[in-house]
């Protein structure tokens, strides 16, 4: 503002001057017109005005050196100026922006380091929960496993004893040779297999002769051979096994010398009708409300019952329509393994709420497990969106604070504004 007014004081003076020296030009010239003069006179007269040609020639020259000398030390003074305000500026504006952008890393390290944290301690409390419920069931799975294998292998081992034993009975006629030998032999044979199959739990999940019904009058008392308990303690579902030998004309049929037709016929038939005859008298083992619609009539040989199924079928459909399994020791074992799975199961119903009642609460937490995973999912993506944004923020004031660095005024002009972020509210 001074050099501006110091131009405009020294323009007037030159002006002034220039006036002045037109006005005594002027006078001189007028008083030149209006009188005579001696010739001294006039050339006196005529030297004086060169000599004021000559100063305003001179003045002419001298004014806009000294106008120009003293516009370019203004300008240079005001030049200085600029430049020192702007670097200052610059100066205060980098400080200001290296505080914002520190400002920002410790809110933003401060909130991560937060959440961080908050994750960790929830998925620290899933995993425990998580590692206590599997460690459960694995326990769960581990002894049911180990009680089975156990099961499976004394069903093995029985099954050995039963094969050596069968490998000596190499003639059903020389050892058996009457038919109490033939009883007492099938039921030692059923009570080996059930005491393998149920260990020591005689009395609570299978019995021997047990009585269905006490002698009244002139009926006997009913004992078959062995029961099976399938409904445990509770003695109400009972599963009835009789041993039954049935050996009519059997032996001589595999004899070693051969035999006509007709004798081959008739043995056939005696032996189809014991068989009959034996599947009756298991039906009475079949009491309503007191045992189950079911019998199992237990073969102690393999040969007999594979041969009844062979050459009788109609004898096996007389049996199925009287509701009486046919069992050979083979066929027995898998068999009362099913039952003993049916019992495992019948004690597994009976804890049945206590186990949906586990089952929903761990359902219940399985549900808050992913709810609260959900919502920490969201936060973590609404946060890296975030710092994204802030991010691309961060480098447009960093360029923006380069650009007016090293005064790339244009660069900054051609910069489209676009609406910031919201700053963070203060705590």
């Amino acid at each position: 503002m001074d050099t501006v007014l110091l131009t405009i004081i020294l323009v007037i003076a030159v002006l002034l001057l220039l006036g002045l020296g037109i006005a005594i030009y002027l006078i001189y010239k007028n008083k030149d017109k209006n009188a005579s003069q001696s010739s001294e006179s006039k050339l006196e007269e005529v030297r004086k005005q060169e000599e004021l040609k000559q100063s305003i020639a001179n003045l002419e020259k001298t004014i806009p050196l000294q106008i120009k000398n003293s516009i370019d030390v203004a300008s240079g003074a005001q030049q200085i100026s600029l430049q020192k305000a702007m670097k200052e500026q610059s100066e205060l504006d980098t400080t200001r922006l290296n505080n914002f952008q520190n400002t920002i890393n410790q809110r933003l390290d401060a909130s991560i380091k937060a959440l961080n944290e908050k994750v960790d301690q929830n998925l620290d409390k899933i995993n425990k929960k998580v590692d206590e419920s599997l460690a459960q069931g694995f326990k769960s799975t581990s002894e049911s496993m180990a009680n089975l294998q156990k099961e499976l292998g004394i069903v093995q081992e029985a099954q050995k004893n039963i094969d050596n034993l069968q490998s000596e009975l190499t003639s059903l006629t020389g050892i058996l040779s009457n038919n109490q030998q033939r009883g007492r032999y099938g039921e030692w044979q059923l009570e080996l297999i059930l005491q393998s199959m149920f260990d020591e739990t005689k009395g609570t999940l299978y019995d021997l002769q047990y009585t269905l019904r006490p002698a009244r009058g002139d009926e006997e008392a009913l004992k078959p051979d062995a029961v099976i308990f399938l409904d445990g303690n509770e003695h109400k579902q009972i599963l009835c096994i009789d041993s039954k030998f049935p050996l009519n004309g059997y032996d001589n049929l595999f004899g070693p010398n051969s035999l006509p037709e007709s004798e081959i016929a008739q043995m056939k038939s005696s032996f189809k009708t014991a068989v009959n005859n034996k599947i009756k008298e298991c039906t009475k083992y079949i009491l309503k409300g007191t045992t189950l619609d079911t019998c199992v009539m237990f073969v102690p040989s393999d040969g007999i019952f594979a041969y009844i199924h062979s050459e009788f079928p109609d004898v096996i459909e007389n049996a199925r329509a009287k509701h009486i399994i046919i069992a050979s020791p083979t066929i027995l074992q898998p068999l009362l393994y099913c039952f003993r799975v049916m019992q495992i199961d019948g004690e597994k119903r009976k804890n049945l709420d206590k186990i949906n009642d586990a089952l929903s609460k761990l359902g219940n937490e399985f549900g808050r497990f992913a709810s609260r995973w959900e919502k920490i999912e969201k936060d973590v993506k609404s946060l890296n969106k975030s710092t994204d944004d802030l991010g691309i923020t961060v480098n447009k004031i960093t360029n923006r604070f380069g650009q007016i660095s090293v005064s790339d005024f244009k660069a900054i002009d051609n910069v489209e504004e676009k609406p910031s972020l919201p700053m963070p509210d203060e705590d």
